[in-house]
């Protein structure tokens, strides 16, 4: 989500911000979802995940399938330190915009996507630099590589395990929303920066990892 220039010629991550998308959700219906920042704040979570050895491997299996329904509760990231619990976002009362991650070094999953492991795009959005509020849950991202892992645990104990394919910048308003939100043949995960960019040289973007599911760890 670009920073834009709000009331009185002052500068935030979320304060007029507006990343507009149109989703495919469930029945494939448009959506223009505004992302406005809120003044909630909170601390990095960490510990009490499964250790690294007990995670599945992402060699993928051509029969890998997809699973049922169950939210996310937490994501880990190797690549970028990341370990920590996750929120939970949906859409405004007007049905048009959409909440941000109350909690700026937590991701939020959409609920109106698909749960990890179900066939579809997964949407995670979080942020990047939450401006007076500090870095963001994803502050490394800059670190994220191509056949990098992603975990997602699942409240019924399962884990999906994802393989970034390739992470891509665009420029406010130049979002490829179909690319990004539209259906897919298999599991997929789309993560969605607001606020900041990668290096400090970029102008603000929003930064999104396509990632494809590889393994299903059971319960």
């Amino acid at each position: 989500m670009a920073l834009m220039r709000g009331r009185g010629g002052r500068r935030g991550p979320a304060a007029v911000a507006t990343l507009v998308i149109f989703i495919g959700m469930l029945a494939m219906a448009g959506l223009g979802l505004f992302m406005v920042g809120t003044s909630d704040s909170g601390a990095e979570d960490r510990g009490g995940s499964a250790p690294e050895s007990t995670r599945p491997t992402l060699t993928p299996s051509p029969s890998v399938s997809t699973i049922g329904r169950s939210k996310p509760v937490r994501l880990g990231i190797p690549a970028m330190d990341v370990d920590n619990k996750m929120s939970k976002i949906s859409l405004r009362k007007n049905k048009k915009s959409l909440q941000l991650p109350p909690k700026p070094r937590r991701a939020a999953w959409f609920d109106r996507s698909v749960s990890p492991g179900e066939m579809g795009p997964s949407i995670v959005v979080g942020y990047i630099d939450a401006g007076e509020r500090g870095p963001g849950v994803f502050r490394k991202l800059r670190k994220l590589r191509s056949g990098h892992a992603i975990y997602l645990t699942r409240a019924d104990g399962k884990i999906a395990a994802y393989r970034v394919q390739r992470v891509k910048s665009y420029p406010p308003g130049k979002l490829p929303v179909k690319k990004v939100y539209g259906g897919t043949k298999q599991a997929a995960l789309r993560i969605v920066t607001c606020g900041g960019s990668m290096t400090k040289s970029q102008p603000p973007a929003n930064v999104v990892v396509y990632a494809r599911l590889v393994h299903v760890q059971e319960s």
